[in-house]
Order: C-alpha cells, then structure tokens, then sequence
C-alpha cells in the first residue's frame, strides 16, 4: 500500500514542450495576414455596424470562406515554391568554417540556414483563425431594402480611379452616415428617456395605468384620455402580409393558390416590451394610404394608450403613409382638441428605417413559419400571442374602431402643407396651438414655425366641434368580391385542415348551391369542358324551362328564343349581357377581355343543366334551377 503522499497524477507526454503537430505562431500570421491583406481591396465599410471603434468591413456576397479557403491555399503554394533551398540562394543565414566550429564548442544550435515557410492549415483551422482575429472583415449576407444613397456611393468607390474622386465620394458618403446616426441616437435616446420615466413609477400607479385599458371599449374614440402626467415612446410601421391557411407542411398544388390575406399593422410601445398587432383581414382591407394609417394610429391611442400628455411618434420615411400632410394634420387636431399636451413625429433617414417593430414583425415571422396550421383567424391571434417570449405581442382585431377620412374631415380647417420631405422632427405643443415646429435635423436649433389653420378658422372652432362629437365620415370596407369569395369557396377550402373552420375562411357565397358548386361543377358542349366561373345570377329559371342563350358573335333573334346585347367599354374590353325572350331577365353581364377574332364561339353565358342541342351555334340547355356565369 502507499500513502496519499505517494499519490502523483501521470505527466502528459508533451508537459513542458509544444508537441510537433502545433499550430506555429508564423502560420498564425500568415492566415490572418492572408484574410486582411485579402479584405484590404474588395471588402467596403459596413454603413450600419460599429463595434466599438472600428467599422466593420464586409465582402462581397458572392465570396464564400471555403472558396477564401482555396485561394489561401494557392497562396501557400506559390510561396513555399518561391522560397529555394539555402546552396541555390544567397542567404544570410550561411556561416563560415570557423563560426561554426564556434556555436559547435559554445554548444548552442546552429541556425537554420534555409529561411522558414509557412504550412498550409486545415479549413477549421482557418475558420477559428479569422473568427478569432478578424472579427470586424465579414461576407456581406443578402439584404433587401438597402439605403439607395450608400449602396450608390459603395459602388462608386469600388470603380472611381482618382484619389480625388474617391475622396469626394466619400466625404458625402460619411456625411450621409453621420446624419443616420444622429437621427439613430436620437431614437434611443428618446426610448431612454420614456423607460426612465415608466420605471420610476410604482408597481401600483403601473397596475392602475394598465387597468384602465380595460375600460376604453365602452368609451368613444373622440374621448380625451390624456390625464397622467406621463411621456411616452411609440413606433409604428407595416409588416408584409400573411396569409390563411397556412401550414408549415405545405402541399404541393396549395403552392399555387391565393389563400386569404392578413394585412398587419403594428405599433410598439418601447418601454412596456409591448407591441400592438392589427389583424386586418382581407374583407375589412381598404387599402394603405394616409387615411388608413392614421386611422389605426388614432385606434391604437383609443383601445391601447396609456393616457400620457405628452407622447413621441417614430415612424419610418415613407411619405405616402407616414410623412404627409394628412398625418401632420392629425397630429395637430389631437393637440389642439387636447387629447395630448405635447407630440413629437420623428422620420428616419431614408434606407436605415430598421428600428423596434422590425424585430417583433421579426419573431412573429419566424414562429407563424413553424406552425402546422393555422386554419382561420383564431389561430393566427393565438401565433401572435406565443410568438413572443421575453416581450408582449397584443393582437387587435377589426373591432371597436372605424376607418374615417381624415383628410376631407380635417381639410375644412387645415390648410396644404408644402416642402416638409427634407425634415425629420414636427413638434406640436398645446401652449402653441396649431403651430407646428419642424426640423431638419434634431439638432437644428433654429426650427421652422409653421401656421396650419386657413385664414378665418379658429382654434375655438376645432374644439367645439370636438365638444359636440362632429366625428369624420366612416369608410366601411367593401368586403370580397364575388369572384374571390368563389376562388377562395372552391380553390382554397380544401386546404383548411379543421372542416369546422372552413366556413370562417372561405364561406360559400350567397346564391351557389352545393349541387353547383361542388367540385367545380362543369358543361359539356360537344365534347369539350366549360369551367364554371363566377356566381349565381338572380331570378333563375324554373325547373323544366329550356331557354336559348347565344354565343358571341351568333345575330340576334335568330331563332326568334333569345337576344344578345354587346356593349363597348373600352378597345380591349366588352360587355355582354344576355336577355332571355322567355321570362324577360337579364342572366349575365361580364367583362371579358376582346378576342379580336369574329368567329369565336367563346360561350360567356349558360344555365347549368344538360345539352339538348347545338344548331347554328345556339346551345339548348334544358335548366335544373341553377344559372352560372360561364367563361
């Protein structure tokens, strides 16, 4: 037996040495010499990374680390090649008779005579290597929606040839990059500012602010909210539609199908970790203007406000929905009907518009891609709801809220607004009613003071009409057309997994019949299919009736049973109504794209039923109970 004493752990065979297969500090060198002297020509500044100090430098996309990795490779070749053996070359290295008998009898090493070359390192190695070292020298990955003005000025450089050219360019480009910053620090300082705010008020005062939201359905949407001496930070954008159903385990053939759209809207409250979500769906569309988004701005401030007195708005640069007159007008109503103190509307550079609701549009995205179905809206509210983990997504559906028109509301009293593309911060404070301060750029000092109202409106006329609830007009959405409803009925129903949730997504429309319906139901005429198309149309014959309904060019009355009628709308476009003799009514009126040839026999009208007949290009049908527009 031994003692603990005696107890030693084994030396490891290369204790105190490098073994013989280590990564030598020249070939260390030589890889990250290789990837900077490699970056220094192709690779351009990233505009939108900065890690500490240093910009990151990106490549172009269509360089990969494996085809890097080859041309090191080469690299290594070409020099160890280079390099010749020590009697073939002059080299310093050589020594004398005498100066080696000397290291001999000192007993120190002689020196390599033939100068070192650097060993070609495995491809992991040479991934290690530049992620450890070159952090900042990236492959640039593929983006959409670049900054028209950066990409321009990158491509520019890459091409000019003067050094006076190069720095011309890219003085603006710089320029340009320290006007996006600002307008960045701007944002986050805002965003700190409203957080600072929110945390130093207590657990209680924040349950009793949030209690009240509870409470807005019941009240009206022109009621005056701003009571908490609070400021608050909101962002809003669009996100690109989704669609219902959907399955992560997508069929073949659904591939080309138009399932039902879902527009989502979006507006975060960066301080709450918390993010609205608009589920629009495809009946209750009624487009993306001004008038659209400021009516769901002011449904966001109804049902999901706090109450704040003074509120800053981000949103991003577009002008055909954010930056615009009729915007800018709302957000002087609200002041001077005092529904806010003091509103802050600030626009991003054009091209670096990323900000908060991108990175919830971003996690909502990417969980709605892993669903196995989502068969109607239920589900997609539930997607919304569980698609964020450390923050809240808040689903509205197109309840409680109208869309109104704003601009024809607001331009009694509102005057045009011109030259406000190139600003970036509108300020409006109710001390100053119906002034409005613009800026450049948040650092102007100096802003520019405009007055909104026209000659002879008051600010007093605004608030009593406000007083006596003068409400905009409502827009009420169309709904789907026929031909959708139809499309969706009899290409998309089939795709919805649960049968019970069909009839939420694609309903069967008014006036189609299961019999007709069902399937596609279709005519034979001489051996040849005839889709069924469109709807029903009103009043269709009785049982029995047989009814004579001609093709296009076939003349009129020519067998004394039916008229056809052709009008003209356009070059390209024809109307054909037919007119039964029998009974008098109008079965079809359908646009339908000019052939241009006489002799068609293109059959735009039918009553569903067997064919009895076929003389002179006349169809016979005799009816079962259903008319169906035929193409």
């Amino acid at each position: 037996m031994c003692s603990g004493s005696d107890i030693v752990p084994n030396a490891h065979g290369n204790s105190g040495r490098a073994p013989h297969h280590a990564l030598s500090q020249l070939d260390k060198l030589t890889v990250v010499k290789f990837i900077k002297n490699y970056a220094a020509v192709p690779a351009l500044p990233d505009p939108g990374r900065l890690q500490g100090k240093t910009r990151d430098f990106v490549l172009e996309s269509s360089h990969t680390m494996k085809s890097l990795y080859g041309e090191y490779c080469k690299a290594v070749e070409v020099e160890s090649r280079r390099v010749l053996p020590a009697t073939q070359q002059p080299c310093p290295y050589r020594l004398t008779s005498q100066l080696r008998r000397q290291y001999t009898l000192l007993n120190v090493p002689t020196p390599d005579p033939t100068p070192p070359v650097p060993h070609k390192v495995s491809y992991l190695t040479f991934i290690r290597l530049w992620r450890k070292y070159c952090l900042n020298i990236k492959i640039q990955a593929s983006r959409s929606d670049l900054c028209d003005k950066c990409d321009r000025a990158l491509v520019t450089l890459r091409h000019s040839l003067s050094d006076a050219q190069r720095k011309a360019i890219n003085d603006s480009y710089n320029q340009h990059l320290s006007k996006a910053k600002e307008l960045r620090e701007r944002y986050n300082a805002n965003i700190e500012v409203a957080e600072k705010v929110w945390r130093g008020k207590t657990q209680k005062d924040k349950d009793r602010i949030l209690g009240h939201l509870k409470s807005r359905v019941q009240l009206s949407p022109f009621t005056s909210h701003a009571y908490l001496d609070l400021c608050m930070q909101y962002s809003f954008d669009f996100c690109q539609q989704v669609s219902i159903p959907y399955s992560s385990q997508q069929r073949g053939t659904f591939y080309f199908r138009t399932a039902r759209k879902v527009h989502v809207f979006g507006v975060c409250c960066e301080p709450l970790c918390c993010q609205v979500f608009f589920l629009i769906d495809e009946a209750e569309h009624v487009g993306k203007g001004a008038v659209v988004v400021v009516s769901l701005v002011h449904a966001f401030f109804h049902l999901h406000g706090l109450g704040e007195r003074r509120v800053t708005l981000q949103a991003d640069n577009c002008t055909g929905q954010n930056k615009n007159t009729t915007m800018l007008w709302y957000m002087a109503w609200r002041v001077i009907t005092g529904l806010h103190d003091r509103i802050q509307l600030n626009f991003m550079l054009p091209g670096h518009t990323k900000f908060r609701p991108d990175s919830y549009f971003g996690l909502f995205k990417t969980h709605y891609r892993r669903q196995n179905n989502i068969d109607d809206m239920a589900d997609l509210v539930k997607c919304v709801c569980k698609s964020g983990q450390d923050v809240e997504c808040v689903p509205q559906l197109y309840q409680n809220w109208q869309y109104y028109e704003w601009n024809v509301f607001l331009g009694q009293w509102f005057q045009p607004l011109s030259a406000i593309g190139r600003s970036h911060t509108f300020e409006f404070d109710r001390e100053h009613p119906g002034v409005m301060e613009i800026r450049v750029m948040p650092s102007d000092t100096n802003p520019t003071k405009i007055y909104m109202l026209r000659p002879g409106v008051k600010v007093e006329d605004i608030q009593n009409a406000f007083q006596c609830q003068v409400l905009p007009p409502v827009i009420k959405p169309k709904g789907l057309s026929l031909q959708r409803s139809q499309y969706l009925f009899e290409k998309v129903r089939e795709y919805v997994h649960d049968p019970t949730k069909r009839d939420n997504v694609c309903p069967r429309p008014q006036g189609i019949t299961e019999a007709s319906s069902a399937g596609g139901t279709s005519l034979q005429s001489g051996g040849s299919e005839l889709p069924a198309f469109s709807a029903a149309i009103p009043n269709p014959p009785t049982d029995g009736e047989v009814h004579v309904l001609m093709p296009e060019d076939s003349g009129a009355d020519n067998c004394g049973s039916g008229t056809s009628r052709r009008k003209r709308r356009s070059r390209s476009e024809l109307i054909y109504a037919y007119k039964c003799s029998e009974c008098g009514n109008d079965y079809a009126s359908y646009p339908a794209l000019c052939t241009g040839r006489k002799n068609t026999k293109r059959l735009l009208s039918q009553v569903t039923g067997q064919v009895v007949s076929q003389v002179m290009g006349q169809v016979v049908l005799q009816v079962t109970g259903q008319v169906v527009l035929q193409v």
